[in-house]
């Protein structure tokens, strides 16, 4: 559905996926949705139940946007927001929005007071919203981020690809940045992830894409930025707790052991045949 404002057009078509109240109202979007859903390369490497943002070109994504709204069952409903051909400010503004607890409350905020559970409920059920009504409710939540101040701008991480944890503001000041730049017309992706907790799991999903990537982990970031292109991993984050094997340490004293121990056992054998024989 097509929007954007009198002044100029910071988003040429906006998508809004929610549930409604009723069990048999699931998730899927409110008219007609995007044509090409163009996250599907990262859609493994992502939870879109949970808060994610991911940034493709000029297209934008955020998920687990949260609304005052209930399920039948009490279960919190949520929002996935998405956005195409989106002008940088707008992009960066609900990026960071994203990012952000607060920000996404905000965000949720205005979506339901664009979207009151009624109308949900009936777009979901048998009355089909026009993409103009969406795009219409819509309008004001964009036009609210589209109006808010410039971020200061931050040096750009120069590594082609890179991860680095959410919970590190100089990771996400450079996250911001490539969204930025990805909708200045940059190739490449920026997503964050609940479903990778390593930096070999983001190096990983790089080199599948093939393409400049940067990834910020929910957990298991590192301590600072790593240049995926080197696929030097850090130490964990203090308060991490990772899985872990066996190391080659421990398999090299396991077999002497071992050995030691089968030789004692002949050798007991022996002695007690040479005192007691048959």
């Amino acid at each position: 559905m097509r929007t954007g404002s009198d002044r100029e057009t910071q988003v040429t078509a906006a998508h809004l996926m929610t549930r409604g109240t009723p069990r048999r109202l699931d998730y899927r979007f409110l008219g007609a949705g995007p044509v090409e859903r163009w996250w599907r390369p990262v859609q493994d490497w992502v939870v879109l139940e949970q808060p994610e943002v991911i940034a493709c070109g000029r297209a934008l994504l955020i998920s687990g946007i949260p609304s005052v709204r209930r399920d039948a069952i009490g279960t919190a409903i949520r929002y996935t927001l998405v956005v195409d051909d989106v002008e940088r400010a707008l992009a960066r503004s609900l990026a960071a929005a994203g990012l952000d607890r607060a920000g996404r409350a905000r965000l949720g905020g205005l979506l339901d007071a664009g979207f009151p559970a009624e109308w949900v409920d009936a777009a979901l059920g048998d009355t089909a919203p026009s993409d103009a009504d969406v795009a219409h409710r819509l309008a004001p939540a964009l036009a609210a981020f589209g109006a808010d101040a410039p971020a200061v701008a931050h040096h750009p991480v120069r590594h082609r690809s890179w991860v680095g944890a959410l919970d590190d503001g100089e990771a996400v000041a450079a996250f911001l940045d490539r969204v930025t730049r990805l909708a200045d017309g940059e190739p490449g992706w920026a997503f964050t992830t609940s479903a990778i907790a390593s930096v070999k799991g983001a190096g990983d999903a790089a080199d599948a894409l093939g393409a400049p990537v940067a990834v910020l982990l929910a957990d298991g970031g590192p301590m600072e930025v790593v240049d995926l292109g080197k696929a030097q991993a850090g130490p964990p984050r203090p308060g991490i707790r990772t899985m872990t094997t066996t190391t080659p340490s421990r398999r090299r004293w396991l077999v002497p052991l071992a050995v030691v121990v089968l030789l004692a056992a002949i050798l007991m054998v022996v002695l007690i045949a040479t005192v007691f024989p048959l």
